[in-house]
């Protein structure tokens, strides 16, 4: 509708790891299945101004059917943040880090909602960070068991300003 246009070129690369199929999870030994995809986009504006993005994200299946388990972890490096699942510069030239700094879990009992992990994301030059801790109850507690949570926490920091929130999954 404005007519301005963009260039988007990736490069990707997706493996499967461990080899196999989610189907034969839980059967002759087969106890987990391991996805990687890592590689960039850069996105070129009318302006010809670009922004680089990176991704560097691994899946892990476990479990069996009707009790799969995704455990999603990032194994990417840029100086000295390690890892990272996404990285690059924002649409404000902004040079911005996410770290899963904790495994976040999701279970298929849950609806494949996040029920544990600690993903972390960071403008260091603009002094801003939001850190999002999964798996939290209605009454903003800590889940146990097979429990499934509703709740995540933000602790958000804007230079001098900081706080805390939890929100609902959906």
């Amino acid at each position: 509708a404005s007519g301005h246009t963009i260039v988007i070129n990736s490069n990707k690369t997706f493996t499967n790891v461990s080899g196999g199929f989610i189907y034969m999870l839980g059967h002759n030994g087969f106890t987990s299945l391991v996805h990687r995809v890592e590689g960039s986009m850069q996105v070129t504006f009318g302006d010809s101004t670009s922004r680089t993005w990176n991704v560097a994200r691994q899946r892990t299946y476990t479990g069996t059917r009707g009790e799969l388990i995704m455990t999603t972890d990032g194994f990417g490096t840029s100086g000295s943040y390690n890892n990272l699942v996404v990285w690059g510069t924002n649409r404000n030239s902004e040079v911005f880090y996410t770290q899963i700094i904790q495994p976040v879990v999701y279970k298929a009992a849950c609806d494949w909602n996040p029920v544990s992990g600690i993903k972390v994301h960071q403008i260091p030059e603009a002094s801003k960070s939001a850190t999002i801790t999964f798996g939290f109850d209605s009454n903003y507690q800590p889940v146990t068991g097979d429990d499934c949570p509703t709740h995540y926490k933000v602790d958000w920091v804007n230079g001098t300003y900081t706080g805390s929130s939890f929100l609902p999954l959906r």
